[in-house]
């Protein structure tokens, strides 16, 4: 594509290859601006809609809200993962010189431009998440040692208590779920440990958002952490689900794998209503537009089952503004006029930013 003019002499012929270029694309559903990155809702709209390839991806789990670079991977057996880097003094010495005997610090942790709210989002949404940790203290006390996560939980070093190790990482947990984290120190107030490993806590707490250090005042105590990318996954396998249908019992997968050739018929009066993955656009090809009956929607949460319905346009062009982890689509075939209509393909396109 061009992204500058090369003179004011060739800004005719520019502007004509951009509208040309803008309505081919138009064509293949994604409206495009100059130069600009496709931003997707989730991980598994962006490998949906790039044919499964691993790369890194701009993700924007809330509407209008921050846009974050994260890997996504399509992952053995069939899901799709995300990967969002931590950071926070990473792989840093750190002390409470200034701060005097029992002291604390704070190091929180942050994970590209997303607030607690997004993350949120993406956890809530985005399957089973694991979390990595390596952590090394020298002459610290662990009572001192404390991690917060995302759902505000606390753990000290050897409290963490949902069943997974009572150390905060579970490498020394193989046989036993009880077991704390080792240390190699002289004495209780001289404690030095090494881990490295899964945090031990539920996936729904994660990401680790704080990390609080004490104790480390005096020559030759000191401590350094990194914290490894939160990563979650999804299985893909599931990303059409017919949840009722009449008349109608052909393979509903042929609407998503991008032939338009390949279609269902849906008989008079039939009814099928799909369960889809969230994409903000929604496209409906079939043989007969108008004989179709199409309404496209989200379920709000927490909203004791309310529904936001997505805005049609011409055709069966729907718009989906409101961003969700699953849309619903109803589809019902009342025209006498046709015995049967073929239903032929579930389009999704992203309006880029």
């Amino acid at each position: 594509m061009l992204c500058q003019k090369d003179s004011d002499t060739d800004s005719l012929s520019l502007n004509t290859d951009m509208y040309f270029i803008s309505f081919t694309l138009f064509l293949q559903f994604f409206v495009t601006v100059e130069c600009s990155t496709p931003v997707y809702s989730s991980c598994l709209a962006a490998l949906l809609l790039n044919d499964y390839n691993t790369s890194t991806y701009q993700i924007q789990p809330l509407t209008n809200g921050n846009i974050a670079t994260v890997v996504c991977s399509f992952v053995a057996g069939g899901y799709a993962q995300i990967e969002i880097d931590a950071s926070g003094q990473q792989d840093v010495i750190i002390r409470t010189t200034s701060l005097g005997d029992f002291a604390t610090k704070d190091i929180d942790i942050s994970y590209s431009t997303l607030n607690f709210t997004e993350l949120r989002e993406i956890v809530l949404n985005s399957g089973n998440c694991s979390q990595d940790m390596y952590l090394k203290t020298e002459g610290t006390i662990s009572s001192l040692l404390s991690f917060k996560f995302l759902d505000e939980t606390i753990y000290n070093l050897h409290g963490a208590n949902d069943g997974f190790c009572k150390c905060i990482t579970s490498e020394v947990c193989t046989n036993d779920k009880t077991k704390k984290c080792i240390d190699t120190g002289s004495h209780a107030n001289n404690q030095n440990y090494l881990l490295s490993g899964k945090l031990s806590v539920f996936s729904k707490r994660l990401p680790l958002v704080r990390i609080t250090y004490g104790d480390l005042n005096d020559a030759g105590e000191w401590a350094k952490h990194i914290v490894k990318p939160l990563k979650c996954r999804n299985k893909i396998d599931e990303k059409i689900r017919v949840l009722s249908k009449s008349k109608c019992n052909q393979d509903v997968n042929v609407l998503i794998d991008k032939d338009r050739e390949t279609c269902i018929e849906i008989a008079y009066k039939s009814y099928m209503q799909i369960q889809f993955p969230y994409f903000q656009n929604i496209n409906i090809i079939s043989s007969f537009n108008n004989t179709l009956s199409v309404t496209i929607y989200s379920k709000l949460l927490n909203q004791h089952g309310k529904v936001l319905l997505c805005k049609k346009g011409s055709y069966l062009n729907f718009y989906c503004q409101q961003r969700s982890n699953e849309i619903f689509i109803d589809i019902f075939h009342n025209n006498l006029l046709n015995s049967s209509v073929k239903l032929c393909e579930i389009e999704t396109y992203l309006l880029h930013k």
